[in-house]
């Protein structure tokens, strides 16, 4: 069963904004595919910006839902996107991210009951948000222990989500879907042969590190740095590119700054292609505390760079199937992760055993996976 069969009734994603995200661009990409399969297809923003209309547009959706500005209001946007669904009748409502899960499946219910069909997807650990996100993160867990028994069906994006969906939501574990992210579209060789202009390109004399993602607490920059601190005084030339925004970028430079090694780190922003530069390092980092499954680390599989990456919850173990595509070092340790940064360098992975693992997490693979669960679902099976 394809999504063909209801295309007389639209497909409505929802999602909370289309900030610079893994999450966001996986949000877009469901997008994407279901106006292939489907004649109508909405994405509605539960808090859109400019940015984000300009994101949606090559996608041709035909509503953005725009209501508020802070996430204190989220509330309003229950019943505003109730009415909006009670208009466009969908077929399938698809929502990611933690609000926009809660607001959409009691949006969806409010509207329809059970009328209409709710799949959700949740990017990450929601344990670990609730141990460190504090008072907001434990009331985050807990609305979500009480609503998303409500969707039909909860997306996961690593067997280590499922687990912690079923053991702090008590979820049903029939209910939990494990589908891996979709990172590796048709363009994707493409783009990471693209020329890129990028600090430390003609330098040669050492290896060149690579690391991506937004500058948060979760992506554990510090111990990176500290780490890269580390190399850096063991290999001559050792250089270290951060891709990525966040609220850290100063205390990060600072932390550069004091350690001593703010000429051989180039804090880059926001790129908007970074395949080129992972494909032309010598090793990608991800020193993460706690990940869903970690888009970046599956680019740099498909860029054919060898990875390290931190053992957390949950994903890149899954992804580097315990160690055999890449290595794996505890989390929050400097001195375990600085030596398998030298390692990675001095004994590279095939980039070609890389590539074809990366190829399990093509679009084609995860995209029928999902066409069978929402088949499923429809005919009442799962």
């Amino acid at each position: 069963m394809t999504f063909k069969s209801v295309n007389d009734r639209s497909t409505v994603v929802v999602v909370t904004n289309l900030a610079r995200g893994g999450a966001q661009q996986i949000a877009l990409a469901f997008a994407r595919h279901l106006e292939t399969t489907n004649n109508l297809i909405d994405v509605l923003l539960l808090d859109p910006t400019r940015q984000a209309l300009n994101e949606a547009k090559p996608f041709r959706v035909r509503g953005i839902l725009g209501t508020i500005g802070h996430k204190l209001l989220y509330p309003v946007c229950i019943f505003a996107l109730a009415l909006r669904l009670r208009r466009s009748k969908p077929a399938i409502v698809l929502s990611t991210l933690l609000v926009a899960n809660v607001v959409t499946l009691l949006a969806a219910r409010l509207a329809f009951g059970k009328r209409v069909l709710c799949v959700i997807r949740e990017t990450t650990t929601i344990g670990a948000r609730s141990r460190r996100g504090g008072g907001l993160g434990r009331l985050l867990c807990q609305l979500a222990k009480w609503v998303y028994p409500l969707a039909d069906a909860v997306i996961a994006p690593s067997e280590g989500v499922a687990q912690d969906l079923v053991g702090n939501l008590g979820l049903p574990r029939g209910k939990v879907h494990v589908l891996l992210n979709p990172t590796i579209d048709e363009g994707f060789h493409g783009r990471s042969v693209e020329k890129a202009a990028y600090r430390f390109q003609h330098e040669t004399a050492g290896p060149l590190y690579v690391a991506c993602g937004r500058l948060g607490p979760e992506k554990g920059y510090d111990v990176l740095l500290r780490a890269f601190a580390d190399v850096h005084h063991r290999v001559a030339g050792a250089r270290l590119i951060i891709m990525g925004e966040g609220t850290l970028l100063a205390e990060l430079q600072a932390l550069a700054s004091i350690l001593g090694i703010s000429a051989a780190v180039d804090f880059a922003g926001y790129v908007t292609n970074p395949l080129p530069i992972i494909r032309q390092s010598n090793v990608f980092v991800l020193a993460s505390r706690w990940e869903g499954l970690p888009n970046a680390l599956i680019q740099a599989l498909g860029c054919g760079t060898t990875p390290v990456a931190t053992d957390c919850p949950s994903g890149p173990k899954e992804i580097l199937e315990d160690g055999r595509y890449g290595y794996l070092v505890p989390v929050d340790d400097v001195p375990a992760l600085s030596t398998a940064m030298v390692t990675a360098w001095q004994s590279p992975m095939p980039a070609n055993v890389l590539k074809a693992r990366s190829e399990d997490f093509s679009e084609q693979r995860v995209f029928a996976q999902y066409e069978t669960l929402v088949g499923n679902l429809m005919r009442g099976r799962v």
